[in-house]
């Protein structure tokens, strides 16, 4: 009985909450297409570009002027001679951007970080660069704040792209289309990844932590239970399917065969499921590596028989534009499989699927005779 009371003042919170705190929509950038997006060192190149006064960008000293802002630093404190990515400090140690004024012998070091943990021997950094004559700034990029070092204050991303969005606004700069265009996918990039993490969100929980907390145990379970019923009860080796379940996913691989393989995401059974749509979880045909090179290579060369094998399933499964293409791997079709509101149980849900599987559906005989054309 105080387990059924429980659910309901879940259920009565959640009702009379709609304060609920949500992420603001995002805007998929170049960088999410070339997989690139949380990459350090494409980031870094980005900005030793947009710092570098003598590129044709159109954005002239702005990035440099900026950053002086938020370091404290007085304007025209520098202006950089040089522009080293990737100075070698000592061994395999090295400083993601260097800026040098030899007229002035200043020097500003930039640790970028994305979300990788900052280990990095800053004291060492600063050192070294001091060593060497030069009055000397560091300042750390990071997605979330972090404690500012002896030597080096933090600066996130967003704050200083936003920043310089302002300056460009407020200046009237007349940018060179295409790097604008560049600037404005980095700047959307580095908005997605700062996305999550709001004071909004931080308020929110440490004001109602307890229920969350509650409402998690539930959700832990509940999708545990299904996780449990897939792994016990969704057997296809009989259409020769080995089956691997790895957090989300669910790997349906043809036996034998590697590179390609059929993806289910079971948890858009809960997740992602726009409101009075049918509950329903997305099969996907996964290409990676070498299957995905040679597909490359047949689309590329406008090969009939693939082109054949598209337009016979065109019907039957999505191979639009809209899936993921990832450098090494691709998600080629997919296919949505409605689920019936009396199989929603996690045992009925996982024999459902596996009898729907066993049928062959197209998806798979789709897999099969790709195979026969890139083998």
């Amino acid at each position: 009985m105080s387990k059924e009371i429980d659910i309901q003042s879940l259920q009565a919170w959640l009702d009379t909450n709609p304060a609920i705190p949500t992420a603001p929509p995002r805007k998929r950038t170049l960088m999410d297409i070339m997989g690139i997006e949380h990459l350090e060192n494409p980031w870094s190149d980005i900005y030793a570009f947009f710092l570098n006064v003598k590129e044709e960008h159109g954005f002239g000293d702005t990035f440099i002027r900026v950053l002086e802002q938020l370091l404290g630093l007085e304007e025209n404190w520098m202006t950089p001679t040089h522009i080293v990515r990737e100075f070698v400090v000592r061994e395999n140690k090295r400083i993601d951007i260097l800026l040098t004024d030899e007229v002035r012998n200043r020097a500003i070091i930039i640790e970028n970080k994305v979300y990788h943990v900052l280990n990095n021997d800053l004291g060492l950094y600063y050192k070294t660069i001091t060593s060497l004559g030069y009055e000397t700034v560091g300042v750390v990029l990071s997605v979330y704040r972090l404690p500012d070092h002896e030597h080096f204050k933090d600066i996130t991303h967003k704050q200083y792209i936003e920043k310089v969005q302002q300056e460009v606004l407020r200046s009237g700069l007349q940018t060179v289309s295409i790097y604008q265009s560049l600037f404005e996918s980095f700047m959307y990039n580095i908005q997605n990844l700062s996305r999550n993490m709001t004071r909004e969100y931080i308020d929110f929980f440490f004001q109602n932590f307890r229920t969350i907390d509650k409402i998690h145990t539930i959700y832990d379970k509940v999708t545990g239970e299904y996780k449990k019923s897939l792994s016990d009860k969704l057997n296809l080796s009989k259409i020769n399917l080995d089956t691997k379940i790895n957090g989300d996913w669910i790997y349906l691989s043809y036996k034998g065969i590697s590179l390609i393989c059929l993806t289910l995401f079971h948890t858009k059974l809960w997740k992602e499921r726009p409101e009075n749509k049918q509950p329903y979880v997305t099969v996907i045909l996964e290409l990676q590596d070498k299957a995905l090179k040679k597909v490359r290579e047949l689309e590329r060369d406008n090969d009939p028989q693939l082109n054949m094998l598209k337009e016979k399933y065109m019907n039957e499964l999505y191979l639009g534009d809209k899936l993921h293409d990832k450098p090494t791997w691709r998600h080629f079709a997919s296919w949505d499989i409605p689920i019936p509101e009396n199989c929603l149980m996690p045992d009925a849900f996982a024999k459902y699927l596996k009898d729907v599987l066993l049928e062959k559906p197209a998806i798979y005989n789709f897999g099969l005779e790709l195979l026969e054309i890139i083998k």
